[in-house]
């Protein structure tokens, strides 16, 4: 079909061409998707695997397929393609991330650097060319202002684990190299806390229920899984604290409800972080004090789900309190669901190659 191509080079109407490019953006997002759930890396070399241009920043209602000529972009309002714009232009910085930093060339203070400018660059381009004409009072331009920040924070994520990945197989070992490492996770936390923050307020703001089925499409897996996988080993502070209830809110959200992307509990999402989510809450109670227990209502919900009994949480609350060990509190990077637990009888294992370079070293 040739969708991949340029088409200001192909002989085709431009209604047809602006169609066509619209077409295969979105085919591109749901690549990437497809590609992120079954465990894969997101890996599109634009320039040598297509040409396509970005579509053009109109509304709907400037296209018909009588048309002589595209019509010139919309710069002075926001437009119905703006979402879908910003997430283009996200998905395409992404992939160029690592050469725009040049990240496999220069030192690791400079790759920050680098980093941060050009992150920051990006930013700024959206702000000034999308976001800062999103009326908030516009449910439409809402969600585009909320998602763009959600987008925003990912790029920041994997900005920041290219960094980490290029550190980790580096043979810098001094005490900078450290201290930086330990800043990026401190970042990492506080950046994923945001993803989850943002589509809270997207699930909880009732101008925006119309478009809920669209947001299930950008679930913010990495960002749950990621936090659970920090607040499974017991960490304190403000920033945990904070992370703490943002999980609570999406998890009271994601376990009470069959419509969230993995609402079924037989299903292996579902079921992975069910389990890391009840880890990550005997981690807390392992690490409080008897009167700082806290119950959440979510791991009721998921334990039923998952054939997990309360009587099990109940006996691990106890022995906290009585100074026993808790058992199941191993920290295993490479299965989100440690051998044992059991769904439905069965036990469930997760060993995704992408899911654990993702989690990385914590």
């Amino acid at each position: 079909m040739g969708l991949h191509k340029n088409t200001i080079t192909q002989n085709i109407r431009p209604f047809e061409s602006e169609l066509r490019l619209r077409l295969w953006w979105q085919i591109i997002l749901l690549d990437c998707k497809a590609a992120k759930l079954s465990g894969f890396e997101m890996d599109i070399k634009t320039d040598n695997h297509f040409s396509s241009q970005l579509p053009l920043n109109i509304n709907d209602a400037n296209l018909y397929p009588e048309m002589t000529e595209l019509p010139a972009e919309i710069t002075s309002h926001s437009t119905e393609m703006a979402l879908c714009l910003v997430s283009y232009e996200c998905a395409s910085f992404i992939v160029k991330f690592p050469s725009l930093v040049d990240i496999d060339s220069c030192e690791e203070g400079e790759r920050q650097k680098r980093s941060t400018h050009v992150t920051d660059a990006f930013v700024d381009r959206l702000q000034n060319k999308f976001l800062r004409f999103c009326d908030e009072a516009n449910s439409f331009q809402l969600l585009t202002a909320l998602l763009a920040k959600v987008f925003i924070s990912q790029i920041r994520i994997r900005a920041l684990q290219a960094l980490r990945r290029h550190q980790k197989h580096s043979t810098d070992t001094t005490e900078i190299s450290h201290r930086m490492s330990t800043h990026h996770g401190e970042m990492l936390l506080i950046w994923h806390t945001e993803v989850v923050e943002t589509m809270n307020k997207i699930y909880d703001t009732s101008a925006l229920q119309q478009f809920i089925w669209f947001v299930h499409s950008l679930f913010p897996y990495e960002s749950l899984v990621y936090i659970l996988k920090v607040l499974q080993n017991g960490s304190k502070g403000s920033e945990v604290d904070h992370a703490w209830c943002a999980v609570d809110t999406i998890l009271n959200t994601f376990a009470g409800t069959d419509w969230l992307p993995c609402g079924n509990p037989n299903d292996s999402m579902y079921a992975a972080i069910g389990t890391l989510a009840i880890k990550a809450w005997r981690a807390r109670t392992a690490s409080c004090l008897p009167d700082e227990v806290l119950s959440f209502r979510w791991v009721n919900i998921i334990s039923g789900k998952l054939g997990m009994s309360q009587q099990r949480h109940d006996m691990a609350q106890a022995e906290h309190v009585a100074g026993l060990d808790i058992p199941g509190h191993e920290n295993e990077v490479n299965h989100l669901i440690p051998d044992g637990e059991a769904v439905d009888g069965q036990s469930v294992e997760i060993n995704w190659d992408y899911w654990t370079e993702f989690i990385g070293p914590l």
